[in-house]
């Protein structure tokens, strides 16, 4: 019920940032739907852009990283009336370094491409970052047809990473990648020592030998997951810079695509689109629980 409370909360007070930032009320509550939910869907085909609004879009990209975090520690600094719950939590500060650094470099890439002055760099890199790394979706200007190409490639990878476990993002997740990432420096170290006793830890909590074992199944199968789904799209007659991006985009939930997908996924075929039909439901699933059905031992 209190998380409840908290998501109906930050509905609120985005519906009511956007409604002061220039949106009227009925598109100011649907894009913080939009936006708290990380769902992308917008009630104008030009999404964001639409409004032009540098406002509307600094409080889009604010509320993303938002709804990115674990509503889990939302709950733990109301209870504490300290929002140092959430500001001491290792995986927040891991998703936040990472987020801020690919923003920070998209917003630098598209003022040293004079794609825009420094300010609209400023928050169009801002918002668009924000919106495509928690796989939130909304675009502004022009994205990503129009921009310098390596802008939108960055942040498809970037799409990846999604936000904290327990948000509403979509993608793999700020934990795994930080266990990953921890797990790859303890490889390097036992190279060293390889006698040595390490352990893979999160703050000061040890993490066991099977629930790694459990996140690199989690990658190897997403990935996989990714490139199979790719392969089928290409086989349906898209290039592959349309196959990549559309299979990127579902699978990661954040339904922005790349060449003939980047406006829209209306150009594809029947075929490519139930395939992404079902990239969609395997990247929200996150691909364990379908896979499940289709092993012997889950029916006897």
């Amino acid at each position: 019920k209190n998380l409840w409370f908290i998501y109906a909360g930050l509905n609120v007070l985005c519906t009511l940032s956007f409604w002061a930032a220039g949106m009227n009320f009925f598109d100011a509550i649907s894009h913080s739907f939009a936006t708290i939910a990380l769902g992308g869907f917008s009630t104008h085909d030009a999404s964001i852009g639409y409004f032009n609004s540098s406002t509307i879009e600094l409080v889009a990209g604010f509320f993303s990283l938002v709804a990115a975090v674990n509503f889990a520690l939302f709950f733990l600094a109301w209870r504490s009336r300290s929002l140092m719950a959430i500001f001491r939590d290792a995986e927040f500060q891991f998703c936040m370094a990472v987020m801020g650094g690919l923003i920070a470099a998209t917003c630098g890439y598209l003022y040293i491409k004079q794609k825009f002055p420094a300010w609209e760099s400023v928050y169009h890199g801002f918002f668009q970052a924000a919106s495509i790394i928690t796989d939130n979706g909304l675009v502004t200007v022009g994205y990503p047809a129009d921009w310098p190409t390596e802008v939108p490639l960055l942040l498809l990878l970037g799409s990846f990473f999604g936000g904290c476990i327990g948000s509403t993002c979509g993608g793999i997740k700020a934990m795994r990648f930080l266990l990953l990432f921890k797990q790859s420096v303890r490889e390097i170290r036992l190279l060293i020592r390889p006698n040595a006793q390490i352990a893979v830890k999160v703050g000061d909590r040890p993490i066991s030998d099977r629930v790694m074992q459990a996140i690199w199944g989690f990658y190897f199968l997403y990935v996989l997951s990714y490139c199979l789904f790719s392969v089928a799209l290409a086989t349906t007659g898209v290039d592959l810079v349309t196959a990549f991006g559309s299979a990127a985009g579902c699978l990661n939930n954040m339904g922005v695509g790349l060449g003939e997908t980047a406006v829209g996924f209306g150009p594809l075929n029947d075929t490519a689109t139930w395939l992404l039909s079902a990239s969609m439901i395997v990247g929200r699933l996150e691909v364990f629980p379908l896979l499940l059905l289709f092993h012997r031992d889950f029916w006897k």
